[in-house]
């Protein structure tokens, strides 16, 4: 094993192995792993080179992608734990979400140095909360480890007790929400795997494919040997949009002075913002770095990796981006026949046999809307009878298909029903702002208001008023009632005191 050692000092010191043997492998974990190995790991990977190999092992340079990650392992420590360094999501949540949520396309975010995946899923789990509760977002997360075998963990997705932390309870909601208890441990909900990547990959490497808006990095750089850790940070920032963030770990970040990266401190964390002409930008088209346009039915890269070649079409493929869940939006007419008939019981009790057996339950040409206005009629129907488990499931099929404003509205409306009106209020805003002509979301809202502050209660009721005008005659009131738009209008004009349309601006 001829391997140079890349380190300045060119011979054998007190800071490293005085054994020949181990001070070249030190090197080639060095080389290899950018990793300053202790003398314990390197005994290890002897014995695991000698029991593979045999004792001649040194005559043969070459090594596998699973050597390579059996050795990692070696030389790390995979302590990780959901919502670690809680702070980071803090940030996130309050500053950097509602940035991303302006750009109008997929976000992009990594998680390097993953180990078993609680970081990627914990980031998941923000930003599928932020999305179905404030406003809604498109994202993926990229997850990879140079360890196999922490991979593959991720990607089952069962976790410990070991795995909850009092750091990171401030997130309890987030946890109960999105973690199963089952048999002893906590399985990740399926909805988060979606949208969640896991791959094998050596941050020695340049990161491969698209860009990214978002990079946590975490309590992994300490590892790296100082002459590595340049490298490292060139591969991260370079990975960035301009304008993106690149976090670290708590201790790593004040010995960084990259010329990408602009030192930035926020919510009592300080995190980093890579340089640049531009900003993030709403709807930019972006291209994998290289300029490599990927085509279905290219092989993948490398072995583990994704490589710059992975086919868009491929549903496991990291750079397959979860496109919206709404194909076809109800059809409020469609919706409104249905609702005529029996108050749309009938529907609703052919979805609810076709859910429960495990079957499509629709029928009805996709063209016209038909699927998703069946299940909204049998949502509409359903929350008309409080049938609290039965609406339940009819909406979380339903929010697995569409995210159209008559989806967050029913949602609200199962809220409003429970007396939540915190979590309606929500719901009902992101209809608001997703359609403005759908005036049941505005009419919601109003009638919720509290009336202490009167300027801004008028201003609900005016714009509650502004959107029937808007969506009169476009059938909405079979979500709400099936009165005429008249009839709320004439509601809401009482609100606000008998002053009649003249009071709308």
């Amino acid at each position: 094993m001829n391997t140079p050692c890349l380190s300045k000092d060119p011979e054998p010191s007190e800071t490293f192995p005085r054994d020949p043997e181990l001070y070249k492998l030190y090197c080639w974990v060095e080389q290899t792993l950018g990793i300053r190995a202790a003398e314990d790991g390197l005994i290890r990977l002897r014995d695991y080179f000698i029991t593979r190999r045999g004792p001649s092992y040194e005559d043969r340079l070459f090594i596998t992608a699973d050597e390579l990650f059996t050795a990692a392992q070696l030389f790390t420590v995979n302590e990780t734990y959901f919502f670690r360094e809680e702070n980071h999501f803090v940030l996130l949540q309050k500053e950097i979400l509602p940035r991303f949520a302006q750009l109008n396309r997929p976000i992009r975010i990594c998680s390097a140095a993953s180990s078993i995946g609680c970081e990627a899923y914990s980031l998941a789990m923000l930003m599928d909360h932020y999305s179905r509760t404030i406003e809604p977002l498109r994202y993926w997360i990229d997850a990879f480890d140079v360890s196999r075998e922490v991979i593959e963990t991720a990607r089952l997705g069962f976790y410990t007790e070991n795995a909850l932390r009092e750091d990171g309870s401030r997130w309890k909601r987030l946890l109960d929400q999105y973690l199963q208890p089952q048999g002893g441990r906590y399985r990740i909900d399926p909805r988060l795997k979606k949208y969640t990547h896991f791959f094998t990959y050596n941050i020695m490497n340049p990161l491969p494919g698209e860009q990214y808006d978002l990079i946590f990095f975490r309590n992994a750089l300490i590892y790296f040997a100082p002459d590595f850790r340049s490298r490292v940070l060139d591969n991260l920032s370079q990975a960035l949009f301009a304008g993106g963030f690149l976090f670290l770990g708590v201790s790593e970040t004040a010995g960084v002075n990259h010329p990408l990266l602009e030192s930035r401190s926020a919510e009592d964390v300080f995190y980093f913002q890579r340089r640049g002409d531009e900003p993030l930008e709403p709807e930019k088209s972006v291209q994998p770095r290289g300029g490599i346009e990927k085509r279905p039915g290219e092989a993948s890269a490398g072995a583990g990796g994704p490589g710059r070649d992975r086919p868009r079409s491929d549903p496991a493929s990291r750079s397959a981006a979860p496109e919206p869940r709404n194909s076809q939006p109800a059809d409020p007419g469609l919706v409104a026949a249905l609702i005529e008939d029996e108050g749309g019981r009938p529907t609703a009790q052919r979805v609810l046999s076709a859910l429960g057996q495990g079957r499509r339950p629709l029928g009805g040409p996709e063209a016209s809307g038909g699927s998703t206005s069946e299940l909204t009629a049998a949502a509409v129907y359903l929350l008309g009878i409080e049938d609290d488990p039965a609406v339940e499931s009819v909406l979380s099929r339903l929010e697995d298909h569409d995210d159209s404003a008559f989806t967050y509205f029913l949602r609200g409306e199962y809220f409003y029903l429970k007396h939540n009106t915190q979590e309606a209020e929500t719901r009902y805003k992101v209809s608001a702002w997703k359609n403005p002509a759908f005036w049941p979301a505005y009419y919601r809202i109003s009638m919720i208001a509290a009336e202490g502050n009167r300027t801004l209660y008028e201003y609900k009721v005016k714009k509650a008023l502004e959107s029937i005008d808007l969506g009169k005659d476009q059938g909405y009131e079979s979500f709400i009632g099936g009165f005429s738009p008249d009839y709320y209008r004439q509601i809401l004009t009482r609100r606000l005191g008998n002053r009649g349309r003249s009071g709308v601006n």
